[in-house]
C-alpha cells in the first residue's frame, strides 16, 4: 500500500476567554508540537473533519484538507469559520479529527507545490463529506455535496425506506453495518 492515512483527535480547540481565535490556534499547535507523536502535523498535508460536541452527542460539521500547506496555516486560513462555529455551539466544544497522509516510508507528507491537488485527499474527502452528510444533514460543507442532496437512488441514498421495492431493500441490505 503506497499511502495511509493516520488518524489524530479528537482534539479540542480550547476556548480561553480573553485570546483572540487565533491565539487559541497557536496554543493548539504549540501543544501539537510539543507531543512527540504529534510535534510534525503541523506541516503536514490530509484531511481534517470539524465536530460540534454537547453531551454525548458528537457531530461533523465541516469535513477540509489541504494539500498546498500543511494543517497548522490551513486552521488558521479557517479561522472565521472556526468563530462561526464556536459562536453556535454554546455551552459544547469543538473538536477535530486530524487523518494524516503519510508515505510508503511513514513519513509524514509533506505539502504539494502550491496550486496542485492532491487526488488521494481529493477522493477522502468527497468519502468523509458522504458519510458526514449521512449523520448530519446540516454538515456546512457546501461543495461536493449538490448529488449528495439532490439525487434519490432507491434503496441507497434520500430515499423513503417505508417505500422502497423488494430490489431497493436487497440493495440497502447490502451496505447494511452488522449484516
Amino acid at each position: 500500500m503506497p499511502y495511509s492515512y493516520e488518524t489524530f483527535g479528537p482534539f479540542v480547540l480550547d476556548e480561553v476567554k480573553g485570546q483572540t481565535y487565533k491565539q487559541s490556534l497557536k496554543k493548539f499547535w504549540e501543544t501539537r508540537k510539543s507531543d512527540e507523536r504529534t510535534k510534525d502535523l503541523c506541516n503536514a498535508v490530509g484531511v481534517y473533519v470539524w465536530t460540534i460536541s454537547k453531551g454525548k452527542k458528537n457531530l461533523p460539521w465541516n469535513v477540509g484538507r489541504t494539500d498546498g500547506q500543511g494543517f497548522e496555516k490551513r486552521f488558521v486560513q479557517k479561522e472565521m469559520g472556526l468563530r462561526y462555529l464556536r459562536d453556535e455551539v454554546e455551552g459544547g466544544r469543538v473538536e477535530v479529527y486530524i487523518l494524516a497522509l503519510r508515505t510508503p516510508k511513514r513519513k509524514f507528507r509533506k505539502p504539494a507545490s502550491q496550486g496542485k491537488k492532491l487526488r488521494i485527499n481529493d477522493w477522502l474527502e468527497t468519502m468523509l463529506i458522504g458519510s458526514a452528510r449521512s449523520v448530519n444533514p446540516h454538515l456546512r460543507n457546501h461543495s461536493k455535496v449538490k448529488y449528495l442532496r439532490d439525487i434519490k437512488v432507491d434503496g441507497y441514498l434520500n430515499d423513503e425506506t417505508e417505500k422502497r421495492s423488494p430490489s431497493a431493500k436487497s440493495l440497502s441490505s447490502l451496505f447494511t453495518v452488522g449484516r
